[in-house]
């Protein structure tokens, strides 16, 4: 396995963290602070990066922007990856038919990033909640599972992570409901506010370990059990946090994901089997206007995603 380089790790940090909060700029000791970095590499790293127009460096105030550099480096990516922009329509053209909120998620490492939100139908949603556009949650069970869905054992089982023999054998029965429904949905017990504000947390000090650790506790102790479909009583109710489908490139392999929320009532069974596969639908539109594969229910990818 190839070693990544400190310095170039690094930058990328200071890159994200960024894009992750667009509205703000920030002073050299903020981000050494919130990123654990040493005063003089982060300095340098700095240096380069202003030199080469991805990040801006305020001469008042001393603080540091995105540049408008990393715009064309934005385009390049859109034109090498079309289904981002076909996406995009599609969820603004979903979110008008549901009257609902649709995000576009796309996998990045060991990450999920979002791309684009289209509504606004979330009441008391703020621009620094999690899940506005450059914000990224940890590929980590059970957020992202369309993502690894369809991949090798190896990349499920990092997923899932340290969990009891119980809890992980109901995360693969997730998954392989994943791949025959072809779609998942995450409860409202993923939008508790200790989840919350533990993602809130990992945002503003993302090489934190205690904040990881504090993570992984509180989705151990709020999320609850893995949710299951085939569990749900035909007569009973779910109240769905969100609805998400994957959209697959040219290998068959998970690119994006158009995630539909903001239910503000719980829904039938039935109601969320047809809400499912609306979205379903639109991301598997997405997948064949931009020549992507959709494998087979039992299909598994061959490659590890991270």
């Amino acid at each position: 396995m190839v070693r990544p380089a400190p310095a170039a790790s690094r930058a990328v940090e200071i890159l994200y963290y960024l894009t992750a909060h667009p509205r703000r700029a920030f002073t050299l000791s903020e981000l050494v602070r919130a990123l654990g970095i040493n005063v003089a590499s982060a300095h340098a790293i700095l240096a380069v990066l202003t030199d080469s127009g991805l990040v801006i460096r305020d001469p008042v105030h001393k603080t540091y922007v995105l540049g408008p550099a990393l715009a064309a480096v934005g385009f390049a990516a859109l034109d090498q990856h079309p289904s981002v922009n076909v996406a995009i329509a599609e969820a603004d053209r979903l979110a008008g038919e549901l009257s609902l909120d649709v995000y576009v998620t796309a996998h990045a490492g060991h990450d999920v990033i979002f791309l684009a939100h289209r509504g606004g139908h979330l009441t008391g949603w703020h621009s620094g909640d999690p899940g506005y556009p450059g914000d990224r949650a940890l590929l980590r069970a059970p957020w992202g599972a369309v993502f690894v869905a369809w991949a090798d054992n190896d990349t499920i089982e990092r997923w899932i992570g340290p969990s009891s023999p119980d809890t992980a054998e109901r995360y693969r029965h997730v998954l392989g409901e994943i791949r025959r429904n072809g779609f998942s949905v995450a409860t409202s017990a993923m939008l508790a506010p200790r989840i919350v504000g533990a993602l809130i947390t990992i945002r503003d000090a993302p090489t934190d370990a205690e904040a990881q650790a504090s993570l992984t506790a509180t989705l151990y102790d709020t999320a609850g059990q893995p949710f299951l479909l085939d569990e749900v009583a035909p007569d009973a109710t779910v109240h769905p946090a969100s609805i998400i489908a994957p959209i697959f490139d040219p290998a068959g392999s998970v690119l994006l994901s158009l995630s539909a929320a903001g239910f503000h009532e719980p829904v039938t069974l039935s109601q969320l089997h047809q809400l499912g596969e609306r979205v379903r639908k639109s991301a598997e539109s997405v997948t064949r206007r931009t020549r992507g594969v959709v494998p087979s229910s039992d299909a598994r990818d061959v490659h590890p995603l991270c």
